[in-house]
């Protein structure tokens, strides 16, 4: 062969590992910062909600069974890397499975988090979503002695302290604060883009039938540090 040849096969290898390489770079995920700083450890978190948490399921189409928590809460921590990711125990409570039951108290499930690209409009936001922490059961509760599941996995809309989205590439509402908010918007099924680049779908299934989350959660560090979620 050539030289001539061999130079451009060799350019031609390398320009397409650059283009991997950026390719992979760009795709990573969003990151956490506290006071400044990319995290790169962990730091203890609580939370609270705003409102009621309510959980909803259409059974065979046309049955509605609703369970609504007047508080749901939460202890964890937010841990550093890209992208960055959180565990929780989260506890709902002062639950009603509409005019069925009231099942036993607390619920309680433990979860994993990966910060991640929110697709909706054309647009990227910033998000969190929770998966189970083993298995594929969210959450688990008893009601009239029998267990009901819903499996799957949920986006969290991150919203800064003035209760905005943070929007990809919007310098101005990726911002610190004392605090920051998680919304689950009650969508029935949420694309998401990870940190490789992959677009999924976060849904959840409540026995069998497609279920939705709704209600919001105010977070904050337990140190009092500001923090926020960055691109």
């Amino acid at each position: 062969m050539k030289r001539s040849g061999m130079l451009g096969l060799a350019l031609v290898a390398v320009l397409a590992m650059s283009t991997v390489a950026a390719a992979s770079a760009s795709a990573a995920g969003p990151i956490w910062k506290v006071e400044g700083k990319s995290l790169s450890g962990s730091k203890a978190i609580k939370s609270k909600s705003t409102g009621n948490f309510v959980m909803k399921v259409t059974v065979s189409g046309f049955i509605d069974i609703t369970l609504t928590c007047t508080k749901e809460q939460d202890t964890g921590t937010i841990d550093g890397g890209e992208p960055g990711t959180d565990t929780a125990i989260i506890e709902y409570t002062g639950c009603s499975e509409g005019g069925y039951c009231t099942p036993a108290e607390p619920i309680k499930t433990e979860v994993n988090t990966e910060l991640v690209y929110l697709l909706s409009g054309g647009k990227k936001y910033i998000a969190d979503l929770f998966t189970p922490k083993s298995g594929t059961v969210f959450v688990a509760f008893k009601c009239g002695g029998i267990t009901q599941e819903v499996a799957g996995e949920v986006v969290g809309e991150l919203l800064n302290s003035s209760k905005s989205k943070i929007e990809k590439g919007n310098a101005t509402e990726e911002t610190e604060a004392a605090k920051g908010f998680v919304k689950f918007t009650g969508a029935s099924s949420e694309e998401y883009e990870n940190s490789k680049g992959e677009v999924k779908k976060a849904e959840l299934d409540w026995e069998g039938n497609p279920s939705t989350l709704q209600g919001e959660d105010e977070v904050v560090l337990t140190s009092g540090e500001w923090y926020g979620a960055f691109e």
